[in-house]
């Protein structure tokens, strides 16, 4: 069961948990991405996987894929493949590799005009079927979905200039020091592609703070595109009040379901409206 944004004008507070989905009122996402992304590739004979944003490699490691790649500039693990930007990566793919991949898993930098980039040159090399996931799209505190020049100076200082080793797992830089919008607005890419007429189907599973795209599967949902609006008021405020219809959320119990009968039976449209119905509140 999600529990709704609170509306009430209580928020003055930008540190306060104001949306959970977890049980665990101290743990506000029940699942990891990597729980989503083996669901997913679990049908799949032979499949490829492509990572941007690997880091210390807590979840690329744990991917269950036939090939993967892993791109990360600054990251310490040792899995890394190309310690390229996104950018670079996508641009000589183009002219010297020509790879595609079954599943692309977007979790860089946590800005979404930077996110947009990521998810236009990642569906150049998606193939038919697959899945695009871009990670840190439900926050749960206002405080979390900022993008402030303190967190981004710090980052340039200590790990571009390389003044520091590079970890930002746990929402830290380094010990000792956090990092404040650990989200980033990546919901904002969300609401951005959501608003506006689009392609595939795109939905999320809170539960493990992530959103998946399908640009191939036209399976329709009940909820209706949120109201358009500019990127600069795309506001906490607005997230609050729309944000079932930003995120198409259904929750991992019944995805977990279409994932075990999708790759097993042909009615995968039926499953997954049936999997979208309102959860209780």
């Amino acid at each position: 069961m999600f529990l709704y944004p609170e509306k009430s004008g209580t928020l003055e507070e930008e540190d306060e948990m104001v949306i959970c989905f977890s049980p665990d009122a101290n743990a506000p996402y029940a699942n990891e991405p990597v729980d989503v992304i083996n669901l997913l590739l679990e049908g799949l004979e032979k499949s490829a996987y492509l990572e941007i944003g690997v880091d210390t490699g807590s979840t690329f490691e744990k991917v269950c894929a036939t090939t993967k790649h892993g791109i990360d500039p600054y990251g310490t693990s040792d899995a890394i493949t190309h310690k390229i930007t996104s950018q670079m990566f996508f641009a000589m793919n183009s002219y010297f590799w020509h790879n595609t991949y079954d599943f692309i898993f977007i979790d860089g930098c946590h800005m979404a005009p930077i996110i947009a980039q990521d998810i236009g040159n990642a569906l150049q090399i998606l193939n038919p079927g697959g899945y695009i996931m871009l990670h840190d799209t439900a926050p749960v505190k206002k405080i979390a979905q900022r993008i402030l020049l303190t967190d981004y100076e710090r980052f340039i200082k200590e790990v571009v200039a390389g003044e520091s080793p590079y970890n930002v797992s746990g929402g830290a830089i380094r010990a000792g020091d956090g990092w404040i919008g650990y989200n980033g607005d990546a919901w904002k890419a969300v609401a951005s592609i959501r608003m506006r007429p689009h392609e595939g189907l795109i939905y999320t599973i809170p539960e493990a703070c992530v959103t998946l795209i399908n640009p191939t599967l036209t399976t329709a949902t009940p909820r209706p595109a949120p109201p358009v609006v500019s990127f600069a008021d795309l506001t906490w405020e607005y997230y609050l009040e729309h944000w079932d219809e930003i995120l198409n959320p259904m929750q991992f119990g019944p995805f977990e379901g279409v994932c075990a009968e999708m790759f097993a039976i042909k009615g995968i449209r039926e499953n997954l409206t049936h999997a979208f119905a309102a959860p209780e509140v």
